[in-house]
This record gives structure tokens, C-alpha cells and sequence, in this order.
């Protein structure tokens, strides 16, 4: 993947403040808790393409019930590769594009 150039380096993935904002807008300890975990993914997109591509749907949930409050999750598409109805095969062989409907905020 590196020598063909698919793969690309970030550097400073940590958004402190995205942190700092979900610490203090989550309801529940363990949502909190569960978002912090998986911040990365928000992160990583944000230096990226602003897509996740993640199974996991209670993160998914968590980080839509906080897109209003932040713009770095509000702005980053999500998509699931075992739900069938997002026909994820078909988005990716089109050319991943950005889709108001798939994002976080929507």
C-alpha cells in the first residue's frame, strides 16, 4: 500500500479541543467514555477524506447525538459495511464520494 502510494501520512491527529468538547457534552460516563475511545476515527477523517467506514453503530449513535455541538463530527461521512441498505460496495466502486446523507450531522 506505501509503495504504491495509498497510504497517507498524518501528522498531529489529536484535536485536544474535540476532546475537551466531548468530555463535556457527553450525558453518561460510559458514553463519554466510549466516544473518547474512538475519537481517532474522527481525527484521522478530519486529516483525511472526513470519512469513517466502522462497524461499530454505538459509536456511530454516540458521535451523531454530539454532530450538532461539533463541527469536526458533524462534517465526517460514516459508513457501515454490514448494513446492506448503504449499499457500501456501490458507494466505494463510484468513487467514495461525499454524500450529504451519509454524513454524521445530517
Amino acid at each position: 500500500m506505501v509503495a504504491t502510494k495509498r497510504v497517507r501520512f498524518v501528522e498531529d491527529l489529536l484535536i485536544a479541543q474535540l476532546r475537551d468538547k466531548i468530555a463535556k457534552i457527553a450525558q453518561k460516563e460510559g458514553d463519554k467514555d466510549a466516544m473518547l475511545k474512538d475519537c481517532h476515527l474522527i481525527e484521522a477523517a478530519s486529516q483525511a477524506d472526513r470519512s469513517v467506514i466502522s462497524v461499530d453503530e454505538r459509536a456511530r449513535t454516540l458521535f451523531v447525538s454530539v454532530a450538532s455541538e461539533l463541527h469536526a463530527v458533524r462534517q465526517t461521512l460514516w459508513v457501515n459495511p454490514e448494513i446492506p441498505g448503504e449499499n457500501p460496495g456501490d458507494w466505494l466502486r463510484s468513487g467514495a464520494q461525499y454524500e450529504t446523507e451519509r454524513l454524521l450531522g445530517y
